[in-house]
């Protein structure tokens, strides 16, 4: 009797192993539909060898074999089932799904327009995982369905964190013509700019290379502590603009050099000198977008900056931490064109150099509560020039 059971059952794998032998060679097709569309049509063969498993093992149960296996995966487990087939339905879902669209703001010369967001969809992979896998080789079709996809942000939030946070003004009345161009050409580069989160803005790259080709024309710079020609002569007051407005915004910067000299325009250790070789980096390191709105007057520039409110208001503070004192170089010469009296002519002036330091402070209804310390700066002293009348100097016994 146990022979003849023995057998009965050899016999009943043999032809179990037949039959889903002959299942896995032929071709089930699969066709997936969305909403009324057929986004997949195609013939598979299951794994022979996964079927066996699941039947004898796991009674034929493909829930069970998943638990098991795969720890509920249904990805996987139709992955082991047909690979093309879990590689197929994900290039459908690629093609379904969409990402939403924030609301977003635009700035025109101190002006925002805001556009409202857009919907997204994410397919339900688990889900269609789920049908094809225990339905592959019985069902014939099967549903994909997605679900929508919100945007985080709305307009109205765009509102409230597109407000003034800071601006800041210098003055170049008394510049020449070229000067002035230069400043109004620069400037209206950085005009309408956004800058994101986490996002650097250079000035370099931003209002790009100060040449004759670009449109500037020659003006005053410093270069090696003395004013020179130079074309773009007048960026850097651009540039020193925009630092300010910046940290009187509240935000971070990366790199911020000073002049060889002080600048008349701010106080010391809160310029900004840009050239070729050397960039002003700002860093946006709120976590909102900020926007700019730069602009020139007849006699000024501004910069304006947009962005979440600030929680506390901004002061900034230099301090001279020392005097660097010039001095006077002498040179005693004969001349026909000197005054009555006249014993001495100044013919460059010197001028006091400087260590100093910046600072921005915080405070809270008129009250300070905290600071930190920005840079600290070297500006170099200058030199003059003086004569001294030779007959004068020889009556004083001034030289042998």
């Amino acid at each position: 009797m146990k022979k003849i059971s023995a057998c009965l059952f050899i016999v009943a794998v043999l032809a179990m192993l037949a039959v889903t032998g002959s299942a896995a060679k032929k071709e089930r097709n699969v066709t997936v539909e969305y909403g009324a569309e057929q986004v997949l049509s195609a013939g598979y063969s299951p794994d022979g060898k996964i079927l066996l498993k699941i039947f004898f093992l796991y009674g034929n149960d493909r829930n069970k074999y998943c638990e098991k296996e795969y720890s509920g995966n249904y990805g996987e487990a139709l992955r082991s089932l047909n690979e093309d087939l879990y590689n197929d339905i994900n290039i459908v879902a690629d093609g379904l799904d969409e990402e939403s669209e924030e609301p977003r703001a635009e700035i025109r010369n101190g002006a925002f327009t805001y556009y409202e967001g857009k919907d997204g969809r994410k397919t339900d992979r688990e889900k269609i995982y789920e049908r094809l896998f225990l339905g592959f080789g019985k069902e014939r079709i099967f549903t994909i369905e997605t679900q929508p996809v919100k945007p985080v942000g709305s307009v109205e939030n765009l509102k409230k964190n597109t407000v003034k946070r800071a601006e800041f003004f210098t003055d170049f009345a008394g510049s020449g013509a070229n000067r002035i161009h230069n400043i109004s050409l620069a400037t209206s580069a950085l005009n309408d700019l956004a800058v994101e989160p986490g996002e650097e803005l250079s000035f370099n790259a931003t209002v790009g290379e100060r040449t004759s080709e670009m449109g500037y024309l020659p003006a005053k710079v410093i270069l090696d502590g003395v004013f020179t020609e130079g074309v773009g002569g007048g960026v850097c007051q651009v540039s020193t603009t925009l630092f300010d407005a910046w940290l009187y915004a509240g935000l971070g910067f990366e790199r911020a050099a000073a002049h060889s000299l002080p600048v008349s325009y701010v106080e010391p250790s809160l310029d900004a000198m840009v050239s070729s070789a050397t960039d002003l980096v700002l860093k946006n390191d709120s976590e909102h977008t900020v926007y700019l709105y730069c602009r020139t007057t007849e006699s000024r520039i501004y910069v304006t900056v947009y962005g979440a409110p600030l929680e506390r208001e901004i002061r900034l503070r230099s301090e001279t931490v020392q005097t660097l004192r010039a001095e006077y170089e002498t040179e005693y010469v004969e001349g026909a064109d000197w005054a009555e009296g006249e014993t001495e002519r100044i013919t460059v002036e010197a001028k006091d150099g400087l260590i100093s330091e910046s600072y921005r402070e915080f405070y809270e209804n008129g009250v300070k509560v905290g600071e930190e310390k920005l840079r600290r700066n070297v500006y170099k002293s200058r030199n003059g020039k003086k004569l001294l009348k030779k007959a004068s100097a020889e009556k004083d016994n001034v030289f042998p």
